[in-house]
């Protein structure tokens, strides 16, 4: 899922959360979001991987926690 919440308020991103870690499970094994909404990392379940690039200097995307 690529930027989900971009459009949410705060009690649908909460709702959003709730779904992806009581339901989600249920139907797929595994879920790859791309979100800059902190608050989702709350509803995580598995594993997170945030990253971080230096777009002025054109850098290279880095993982910067897992």
């Amino acid at each position: 899922m690529d930027e989900p919440t971009h459009n949410l308020d705060a009690n649908a991103i909460e709702h959003f959360g709730f779904v992806l870690r009581e339901k989600m499970e249920r139907i797929i094994d595994q879920v790859f979001l791309i979100t800059h909404e902190e608050r989702l990392s709350d509803y995580i379940t598995g594993s997170i991987y945030k990253m971080e690039r230096d777009k002025e200097l054109d850098g290279v995307t880095k993982i910067v926690v897992s």
